[in-house]
């Protein structure tokens, strides 16, 4: 009997003890879902710390909010971090750049030559100076190579009789030209004037009127971009004279454009892309191993790359301007590269011809 007592007092006492533990075990944990659920629905045991819970709350949730902008690229469901991104972008950009209304009129003055190298250069009739064809010349053989140009020279200025119904003209206003410029040497002309017309009116508004931000946001800045893409997209048909490459940069620069009408200005974004165009038109010069002219683009752009990305400017504010005058050799270049062609050289042979025929 007393063996029988003590094991059941032995029982007994285990029996309590996992009770006691258990329940020791279970009051944390009802403690934690009791807290739990306190946080959530907003009651409180700790009522002397729930406004700097909450500040901290806000905190933290921005501070995901912002990680997550990041990851995502810059893009939230709210938007409200892209915008002060692009915000800090666009400042960040004008604080590298802003210049004095005698600066912008220095800026607007360096455009000059560029017109003046491209206008030169088609009316003066200096692409007939290079010409690999010699000898006698059968406009029948040219004709095969089906030019339009020069048909279209026909039906503007000659007439179906003697050396003008060769496709040559003859024009008191600019004698130099006996045919009509080869289509390279023209888009590449064209695209260069443009862009220079819109550049000049930029700067004079920046002179005049635009101050601060407007300067990045304005109409006029996105028309000048924009003019650049215009630009580029003749110089790749003048460097490749192949009309399948100009319509790749056709359709890259026209979306390139097309990005300018965005209400929000991405600077970084847009100098990345006019860099993609610029090396879109040099392309077809490394290709075709014309080392030496690759060569002389990489040195222009270099330099002219130093004027314009290097903070601070290395002449102050004046380093745009010198930026414009040596792009001003641009033109040049991308005339030199058109030259060679085939495209362009059946039309500088012609005019050999007929400078020929007319003396």
């Amino acid at each position: 009997m007393p063996v029988r007592t003590r094991s059941a007092a032995r029982a007994l006492a285990l029996d309590v003890s996992n009770s006691s533990s258990s329940s020791s075990l279970d009051e944390p944990c009802s403690r934690r879902s009791s807290c739990s659920s306190t946080s959530s629905d907003g009651s409180s045991d700790n009522e002397r710390g729930k406004s700097g819970i909450r500040k901290q709350s806000k905190k933290q949730q921005k501070f995901t909010r912002s990680i997550s902008s990041v990851c995502k690229g810059g893009q939230d469901d709210n938007k409200e971090p892209l915008k002060k991104a692009d915000t800090l972008d666009v400042k960040a950009y004008l604080d590298k750049r802003l210049m004095t209304t005698t600066q912008e009129y220095f800026n607007a003055i360096t455009m000059v030559p560029g017109i003046c190298v491209s206008l030169y250069f088609v009316l003066s009739g200096c692409w007939t100076a290079t010409h690999h064809q010699h000898g006698e010349f059968d406009y029948n053989d040219y004709q095969q190579d089906g030019n339009k140009w020069t048909d279209m020279a026909q039906e503007l200025f000659g007439i179906e009789s003697g050396w003008e119904s060769y496709g040559c003209i003859n024009s008191s206003l600019f004698p130099a030209l006996t045919v009509l410029p080869p289509l390279t040497i023209v888009a590449a002309a064209l695209g260069n004037l443009v862009h220079s017309v819109v550049s000049i009116y930029y700067h004079i508004t920046c002179a005049t009127t635009l101050t601060g931000g407007e300067r990045i946001t304005h109409w006029t800045r996105r028309l000048d971009n924009a003019s650049i893409h215009f630009a580029s997209i003749g110089a790749s048909y003048a460097t490749s004279g192949r009309l399948d490459y100009c319509l790749i940069n056709l359709i890259y620069n026209a979306d390139c454009m097309y990005k300018q009408l965005e209400v929000e200005v991405h600077p970084r974004r847009n100098q990345t892309r006019l860099a993609g165009s610029i090396l879109l038109y040099v392309l077809p010069v490394l290709v075709r191993g014309d080392y030496t002219l690759f060569l002389q683009f990489l040195l222009m752009f270099s330099l002219s790359g130093w004027l314009f990305g290097c903070y601070p400017y290395p002449f102050g504010g004046y380093a745009h301007g010198l930026f414009h005058l040596v792009l001003a050799f641009l033109p040049y270049l991308v005339f030199q590269a058109a030259i060679p062609l085939p495209s362009t050289q059946a039309q500088i042979n012609l005019a050999v011809q007929c400078a020929g025929m007319v003396a």
